[in-house]
C-alpha cells in the first residue's frame, strides 16, 4: 500500500511536470491530424497500432514516426 501511494504521488508529479505537458501537446497534435516532423508529414497507417501502444504507457510518448522509423521520448528525472 505504501508503494502504491508513492507511485501515485510520483505519477501526479510527473503528469504536472514538463514531460506530462509536452506529452499532452504531442498527443493533441497527433489526434488532430497536424503534421509531424517526418518527411511525409504524418504517421503511416501501418505503424499506428504501435504508436498507440507506446503512447498508452505513462512514461513514453512518440513524436514522429513512419513505418521505418519511430522516435520515442522517455521521462528522465535527476536524482
Amino acid at each position: 500500500e505504501l508503494g502504491e501511494r508513492r507511485k501515485g504521488r510520483e505519477r501526479k508529479r510527473h503528469e504536472q511536470g514538463g514531460f506530462g505537458k509536452r506529452k499532452r501537446g504531442i498527443l493533441l497534435k497527433l489526434h488532430d491530424g497536424m503534421p509531424d516532423k517526418s518527411p511525409k508529414g504524418n504517421v503511416d497507417e501501418p505503424i499506428l497500432g504501435l504508436i498507440e501502444s507506446i503512447n498508452a504507457r505513462e512514461d513514453y510518448v512518440t513524436t514522429s514516426s513512419c513505418s521505418g522509423r519511430v522516435c520515442v521520448y522517455l521521462r528522465y528525472e535527476k536524482g
